[in-house]
């Protein structure tokens, strides 16, 4: 398999995103889940202005794991909300985190992202 490569998104790659987004979200939905259902789905939460919105707001953060140059999975994490005796900076939480089915099994998942993402948060 050729070496991933991992990268931060910016806002030029909301349309890259919210087309990968929109062919994995059905994939974690329930076989039953209404077609009308998951458009709606992907037609507000999972389109490219979304995905622009969320990456122009400085406190998200995505990162973009390509393989071949072919997108192959992206994660987004943004502030947590966390209680008040916790110290600045904020916690982050990983909101979404899917990776294409063809490279299920290659271990992007578990070797090539741990790392990246606990970079993304200075301490």
């Amino acid at each position: 398999m050729p070496t991933p490569r991992i990268r931060r998104a910016t806002p030029a790659d909301a349309h890259t995103i919210a087309a990968l987004a929109a062919a994995l979200f059905p994939l974690g939905c329930p076989a039953n889940t209404p077609p009308a259902d998951l458009a709606h789905y992907i037609r507000t939460e999972l389109s490219p202005q979304r995905f622009l919105t969320l990456l122009q707001d400085d406190r998200n953060h995505a990162l973009l794991i390509s393989v071949a140059n072919t997108l192959a999975g992206y994660a987004l994490l943004a502030p947590s909300h966390s209680p008040a005796t916790i110290q600045p900076p904020a916690p982050l939480e990983l909101r979404k985190f899917y990776i294409h089915p063809a490279h299920h099994g290659a271990g992007l998942a578990h070797t090539h992202a741990p790392g990246p993402l606990h970079r993304l948060h200075p301490r």
